[in-house]
């Protein structure tokens, strides 16, 4: 709700500085400074209400991203490595669990919290359709990137940002970091010998 009415102030502005110097834009203006005493009135009777406050958000978002992408990556790396869904389920467990992140702000303890559930939360999902029994990389990148987009989609709304160019930034590093990690795979398996 809070991003719809970013967009409806917004809009106001446009008005008022369209207008600013005759009757209309003083009208505005009214209706902005009213807009304004009653969000801020609304807000901080809420906050001390809210069950679930902003840093928080920001911290699952941030966890499940982290997870989703890193593992995602690392997967990625090893099917080029290793070719065998199981030897990429044992290595890309490992990474998950191993990656813990710690991060925050007011309460560190909950922010860690928070970051690193949502981070294995997000780090299951590239492996989860390995753990089905995909055999290569596809269900994975799908899987990985339909959350990502879903997830991306989510916090421009939120935060007001443009969706169709967050959802695209966030999916092409995304690709990067998978093509990447995709060649890395790829120059081991070559330099080194991997085979399974």
């Amino acid at each position: 709700m809070e991003a719809i009415e970013v967009y409806g102030i917004r809009k106001y502005l446009a008005l008022w500085r369209a207008h600013r110097d005759d009757s209309m834009g003083r009208s505005i203006e009214e209706v902005l400074r009213d807009e304004f005493e009653h969000e801020d009135a609304i807000v901080t009777g809420i906050d001390a209400q809210r069950m679930l406050k902003p840093e928080d958000v920001r911290s699952i978002f941030l966890g499940l991203n982290d997870g989703l992408v890193e593992i995602l990556g690392a997967v990625s790396g090893f099917f080029a490595a290793f070719s065998e869904p199981r030897m990429v389920l044992m290595a890309g467990s490992s990474v998950a669990v191993a990656s813990g992140e710690e991060e925050g702000p007011a309460s560190p303890v909950r922010a860690a919290a928070l970051v690193g559930v949502s981070y294995f939360t997000g780090a299951l999902i590239p492996i989860f359709p390995v753990l089905l029994g995909a055999r290569n990389l596809g269900a994975s990148l799908l899987a990985a990137g339909s959350v990502l987009a879903l997830v991306s989609l989510i916090l421009a709304f939120l935060s007001g940002m443009a969706i169709r160019r967050r959802v695209l930034t966030n999916l092409l590093l995304m690709a990067l970091a998978v093509g990447v990690t995709y060649g890395i795979g790829i120059f081991a398996r070559r330099m080194w010998g991997i085979s399974v």
